[in-house]
């Protein structure tokens, strides 16, 4: 992926400098001229077309009255082209190797957080379900084919499930239910599979409704080991603020379903999925 796909992906930097934008309520002629800058700049940079530098990214964030936001969108400017090659690095030599490094981060983590958009969270993933999903980042990453080894560590994952030293927030995006992106015969196993999690004395499982009284909304998947926190994206993994993804993750856990009531969000995705 090169950096103007990156800059294209949900969640990226073009997306975020549009929304910064569109609040200000101006066209793109205002909004230029506010910055000072070419028409033609500004719908680039909106559109993914040109990377913009720091410089760039901190005069929009400033021209949009937001100037705070230009600390998050530094982090991922200045990190992408860094973390993106790492992790393509990693990519290259097999699934299985990036899966041994998160087992490493959760064997020396006490409390372990995931938000997800996309999956499943990969702790209560079936064999079938994880399978798709490294078949799925084959296709879009490359490298070395070993499909089999890599589910084989993702499910060894999960033994720390069983650890009561550690504590676990799982807390899935309630489309991720409905999303008919597998067939049915390996989603009803999936979401059988994590019906029996929900009692689990450490690990709380939690849906976080499409209607509630969302304060925050949901922007992109991330998980959280102790003080570390990894921004999932498209282009791969970017290390972010671990306090203020800790403060959206207990925002978010205010008004999702745990419980009876999570089960009941499941068994609605189960009976969509059967019936």
């Amino acid at each position: 992926m090169n950096k103007k796909e990156w800059l294209a992906v949900p969640g990226g930097v073009a997306e975020r400098l549009r929304a910064l934008h569109d609040a200000t309520g101006l066209n793109g002629k205002d909004f230029a001229e506010r910055l000072g800058w070419h028409p033609s700049k500004v719908s680039r940079i909106r559109a993914g077309q040109i990377f913009p530098s720091a410089d760039d990214v901190t005069a929009w964030a400033t021209a949009a009255g937001v100037p705070q936001a230009k600390d998050d969108l530094l982090t991922l400017l200045a990190a992408a082209e860094l973390l993106r090659r790492d992790f393509r690095q990693r990519m290259a030599q097999g699934q299985a190797g990036v899966q041994r490094d998160y087992n490493r981060l959760v064997a020396d983590s006490t409390v372990i957080r995931y938000f997800d958009t996309a999956w499943i969270p990969g702790f209560l993933q079936t064999r079938a379900y994880a399978r798709r999903v490294f078949e799925e980042m084959q296709e879009l990453h490359g490298g070395r084919e070993d499909i089999d080894e890599a589910v084989a560590v993702r499910l060894e994952r999960q033994r720390y499930l069983h650890d009561r030293t550690k504590m676990f927030d799982l807390l899935i995006d309630e489309p991720v239910l409905h999303r008919n992106v597998y067939p049915a015969e390996i989603m009803e196993p999936q979401l059988h599979y994590l019906l029996t999690w929900l009692d689990a004395p450490n690990v709380r499982v939690a849906v976080l409704p499409m209607r509630g009284g969302h304060r925050r909304m949901p922007q992109n998947s991330f998980q959280m080991y102790d003080g570390i926190v990894v921004l999932d994206l498209f282009h791969g993994e970017v290390d972010c603020d671990a306090e203020l993804y800790s403060r959206v993750m207990d925002d978010m856990l205010e008004i999702a379903a745990t419980g009876a009531d999570a089960r009941a969000l499941i068994r609605r995705a189960v009976d969509a999925v059967t019936g």
